[in-house]
């Protein structure tokens, strides 16, 4: 198996971020497991927070390329486009970022942007995650085993398949093994909460 946090690293991480702002930041990439370059390319645009159902809308990804800078591409496949619904934990962390760094901050509204309110790259993103890792006493691993983390925490095949956007159920199982199944809504609040609910038992 890849791979992956342990459930008390990602409380760790959790706390901290809570504690000093980046909680959003770090439920993207260990709860949700969003590919960096989604997560970079995110705009206040792209969700709706305010709906009785609130949604995040993966649709395009952000890379830097030889000669044009940052740009916006299309996701690889089409399961890559996908449609997430955003849990109370979530919720309330965008819109904290939201009073904090909303589109007032930078033209195009990202999320998640550096010192001058420009969307950030790789190289930025990479050191954010290990200045956060550092801050919570976690020993450094790459940003994409988060990703994989949120399989082990969701341990749901349809649900992970449908949340990190495989190609198909045949990739999620072949990287994380059978795993039971469930409906994506009601398996990611739930696993969210346990990560919260243990995490805030022991502060």
């Amino acid at each position: 198996l890849p791979e992956t946090f342990t459930l008390e690293e990602i409380k760790a991480i959790l706390e901290t971020s809570d504690k000093t702002g980046r909680l959003a930041y770090a439920l993207l990439a260990l709860l949700y497991g969003l590919r960096v370059s989604e997560q970079l390319a995110l705009r206040w645009q792209d969700m709706d927070v305010e709906s009785d159902t609130p949604m995040i809308f993966i649709r395009e990804q952000i890379q830097r390329r030889t000669g044009q800078g940052l740009v916006r591409a299309k996701l690889k496949t089409k399961n890559c486009v996908r449609n997430i619904e955003i849990e109370p934990e979530l919720l309330k962390a965008l819109k904290k970022l939201n009073a904090v760094h909303g589109p007032q901050w930078n033209p195009e509204g990202y999320l998640f942007i550096n010192r001058n309110g420009n969307p950030m790259d790789n190289g930025m993103e990479r050191e954010r995650w290990t200045k956060l890792l550092a801050d919570s006493g976690v020993e450094y691993k790459r940003r994409h085993i988060g990703r994989h983390s949120s399989a082990l925490v969701m341990n749901n095949g349809e649900i992970t398949s449908k949340l990190l956007g495989h190609s198909s159920m045949q990739v999620t199982v072949d990287l994380y093994g059978h795993m039971k199944r469930g409906t994506l809504t009601e398996g990611l609040s739930k696993a969210v909460q346990s990560v919260f609910t243990s995490s805030k038992s022991e502060l």
